[in-house]
């Protein structure tokens, strides 16, 4: 039975260490030529940027997947309650993860918002494919984070501000990007 659970994990931290190797390779190039204009750069900026979506939505599915929710059938332990999965960034080394604890909700939504914030400042505003990710996206994930968030049950994240801002990003997703619900 084990193995339904495992899929997930096996797979998303499988693209995880893939969106962390791109990240390990291209950020050092991309902060090397600051604020440089020239096309290749500005190529690299949008790749880097787009590996920050990945990161947060994989991250952010996790969260949701992982994270233990009470319900009416459902009491979930002291020990555990808030607690999500380990985080695993490009800096994590081997030795790192044999003694990495599964991330709080505050710490794991603290790190989707960075590299969803790293996105919005690294993204192509141009780009518009459905193959790649665009500020839509971004838009979109900090939408789905917020109403996550707002659902918590938790008084670090009141749940007034978490649906206020969950309907300010689907906003600028239906409005920026010409979408409809």
């Amino acid at each position: 039975q084990y193995t339904y659970c495992a899929y997930f994990w096996d797979a998303y931290y499988t693209w995880i260490r893939l969106v962390n190797d791109v990240i390990l390779s291209i950020k050092p190039v991309v902060e090397a030529s600051g604020v440089s204009e020239d096309e290749e750069t500005l190529e690299l900026r949008d790749i880097l940027g787009q590996a920050y979506v990945y990161r947060a939505m994989c991250y952010l599915d996790l969260a949701r997947l992982y994270e233990a929710k009470e319900n009416d059938y459902t009491v979930v332990p002291e020990s555990i309650k808030g607690l999500t999965v380990p985080i695993v960034d490009e800096m994590t080394t081997i030795d790192d993860t044999k003694r990495n604890p599964r991330a709080t909700r505050e710490q794991m939504y603290k790190f989707i918002f960075d590299d969803l914030g790293k996105a919005v400042e690294l993204l192509d505003e141009t780009e518009t494919t459905f193959s790649r990710p665009n500020l839509n996206a971004v838009y979109g994930l900090y939408a789905r984070a917020y109403i996550e968030l707002g659902y918590a049950d938790d008084p670090a994240f009141p749940k007034d501000e978490m649906f206020t801002n969950a309907a300010k990003y689907a906003r600028l997703v239906i409005d920026e990007g010409g979408f409809t619900p």
